[in-house]
C-alpha cells in the first residue's frame, strides 16, 4: 500500500539560508520574523552565540567581508566565512543504510574529500570511515564503527524502473538530527538533460539534500540525490537511478549490501534507515551548539571617492533561519564616506547585542 504522506512531520530546520532569510537581509522582508524583544533581551539571547558564519556576497569589490570579520571578531565571536552555494561552515548531507552490517551510501560530494564521516543515524551518533568512493558517479560508501549490532532495516533498491508520472518521496536529514524530512513528488523525466539514462528528473519543491533516497511508494530505493553543479547546469533535482546504484554496491562494498530485499512496513520505519551525514569526524554536542549566520550587502558607487549607495548587516540564527537583527543604511547615502557607514553600522549591531570591542 502506499505510504501515507501526512504521517511524516518535519522536525528539520533547513540548513542552508532560505530565500525568506535572505529576502529579510538584503530588503527588510519577512518582518514577522523578527524579534519584538528590547535591546535588552536581544543582548541576554546573543550571549548564547559564540560561532558567526560570515556568507561572502557574491560580488565584493570593496572588501567589506575583510572588515565585517574584524568587527565580529573585536565582539568575541569566532568568524568563518563561508561561500554562498556551500553548506555554512562544514560538508552536510544525507545517506543511508543498505546493509544490516553498517553500510550506509552517500554522495560523494557530502564528504568533500574527507575519509571519516560523523553520522547520527536513528538517533544516535555513529562515526564512520570511507570504503569506497567514486567521484564521477558522485557515489560514496561508509562503514559505522560500532559492533553493536543495528536494530534497523536497511533499505532495499527497487527491482523495477519507475515510470514517467511515477510518485516518489525524499526523505533526508538536511539539517539537524531530529528526525528525518519527507518530500513526494513525481518522475518528470526519465533521462538527464544530456540524453544520458543513468539519472532521473524529479519535480517536487525541494528533492533532498545530496545523498538521500528517492523512495517509490511500496518504500524500495529507484534514485540518489544528487545535488553538484556540472558544468553549470543545476542537478538539484536529478537523482541518480537505482540501477546505476546497485551496480555500485556490487562492485564497491564487496559484501550483501543492496542486496536485501526486506521493505518497510511504514514510512517512519523506512526514515530510521536514514541518516544525516557530515564529512570529518564532528565532536559530541557540536550540533546542539547555537550558531549565527550573517550576510552583508552593498552597493558600491564612485565621484570623488568610493562611497555605499546602501549598506546592510544582518543576522539570524543559523538552525531556525530567524533574523535576529538587521541594521545599516537601507537605502542610497551618498554624503556619509564608506568608513563612517561601516563604522556606524556595526556600532549598531554591537549596541544591539550588548557587546564591546576586545
Amino acid at each position: 500500500m502506499p505510504y501515507e504522506e501526512s504521517k511524516m512531520t518535519s522536525h528539520l530546520k533547513p540548513f542552508a539560508l532560505s530565500a525568506c532569510v535572505l529576502a529579510a537581509a538584503l530588503t527588510g522582508a519577512c518582518a514577522t520574523n523578527r524579534p519584538s524583544a528590547s535591546p535588552s533581551n536581544m543582548a541576554a539571547a546573543a550571549s548564547q552565540y559564540e560561532d558567526i558564519y560570515l556568507v561572502r556576497p557574491a560580488s565584493d569589490p570593496r572588501n567589506v567581508v575583510a572588515r565585517a570579520t574584524r568587527e565580529f571578531e573585536a565582539m568575541g565571536f569566532q568568524v568563518h566565512v563561508v561561500e554562498q552555494d556551500r553548506f555554512l561552515g562544514k560538508s552536510e548531507g544525507t545517506g543511508f543504510l543498505v546493509s544490516s552490517d553498517g553500510l550506509l551510501l552517500t554522495a560523494a560530494h557530502v564528504l568533500e574529500g574527507q575519509r571519516s564521516a560523523t553520522v547520527w543515524l536513528d538517533g544516535a551518533r555513529y562515526e564512520a570511515d570511507l570504503v569506497d568512493s567514486d567521484a564521477q558517479a558522485d557515489l560514496a560508501m561508509l562503514r559505522l564503527r560500532s559492533n553493536a549490532p543495528l536494530a534497523i532495516a536497511p533499505l532495499a533498491l527497487s527491482s523495477a524502473s519507475p515510470r514517467l508520472g511515477s510518485d516518489v518521496y525524499a526523505v533526508d536529514h538536511a539539517s539537524g538530527t531530529q528526525g528525518a524530512r519527507l518530500d513526494k513528488g513525481l518522475v518528470s523525466a526519465l533521462t538527464h538533460v544530456d540524453g544520458s539514462a543513468t539519472h532521473l528528473q524529479v519535480s517536487m519543491n525541494r528533492a533532498g539534500s545530496g545523498g538521500a533516497p528517492l523512495l517509490l511508494a511500496d518504500g524500495t530505493v529507484a534514485g540518489m540525490v544528487q545535488k553538484p553543479t556540472d558544468g553549470g547546469v543545476s542537478r538539484q533535482n536529478l537523482a541518480l537511478r537505482g540501477e546505476q546504484l546497485a551496480t555500485y554496491l556490487r562492485t564497491a562494498s564487496g559484501s550483501r549490501a543492496g542486496t536485501e530485499t526486506g521493505r518497510a512496513e511504514s514510512m517512519e520505519q523506512a526514515a530510521r534507515a536514514v541518516a544525516k551525514v557530515q564529512g570529518g569526524i564532528a565532536p559530541a554536542g557540536f550540533q546542539d551548539k547555537p550558531r549565527l549566520v550573517a550576510t552583508v550587502d552593498y552597493d558600491s558607487r564612485f565621484d570623488k571617492q568610493h562611497r555605499f549607495g546602501d549598506f546592510t548587516v544582518a543576522l539570524a540564527d543559523l538552525d531556525s533561519n530567524r533574523v535576529l537583527l538587521t541594521a545599516g543604511e537601507g537605502r542610497h547615502n551618498l554624503a556619509d564616506s564608506e568608513e563612517t557607514v561601516i563604522r556606524r553600522t556595526f556600532n549598531e549591531v554591537r549596541t544591539t547585542l550588548g557587546k564591546t570591542t576586545q
